[in-house]
């Protein structure tokens, strides 16, 4: 029997934020210790690594509730260097087979592009975490995307 091949891609589909609405929202969680005037000029990186630690502590503890992983949407979007123009916190994905997939007309487009209840919903649950954590998110801020990233299998930083 033989074994179906994996994709190294995956459409995500997730919410995003803006560069200034997420570090607006990691200022705010006590526990991350970035708030105040002299962290107000760290770099995107920093805040993402402040995200990542967070998220890691929450894994350790075995919270009721892991926060997503993150990717960036770039301005270049080959280049993970260019500037940061999103975050992006992918939800669900589908494996990827081809930029067709997400053309009008496809059968995997409303599956990639639509809000369903479920993403809403793990929203919500995001906005509640947060909040209980002493931060303050706006699910307002957040718009829905996706976005083709690595499949975790060949992803080193997805855990």
């Amino acid at each position: 029997m033989q074994r179906k091949r994996v994709s190294k891609y995956m459409w995500y589909s997730g919410w995003e934020l803006s560069p200034g609405d997420f570090k607006q929202f990691i200022r705010s969680i006590p526990e991350m210790g970035l708030s105040g005037p002299k962290y107000s000029d760290l770099g995107m990186i920093q805040y993402i690594s402040a995200y990542d630690s967070w998220r890691s502590h929450t894994l350790w503890r075995n919270s009721p509730f892991t926060p997503p992983v993150l990717r960036t949407r770039n301005a270049v979007l080959e280049d993970h260097d260019s500037e940061i123009i999103g975050i992006f916190f992918p939800i669900r994905g589908i494996e990827y087979q081809g930029p067709e997939q997400v053309e009008e007309g496809h059968p995997d487009s409303a599956k990639i592009k639509d809000v369903r209840e479920q993403d809403v919903a793990k929203l919500d649950v995001f906005h509640s975490f947060v909040k209980e954590c002493g931060g303050v998110f706006d699910p307002t801020l957040a718009t829905f995307a996706f976005k083709k990233c690595l499949h975790p299998k060949f992803d080193k930083w997805s855990f």
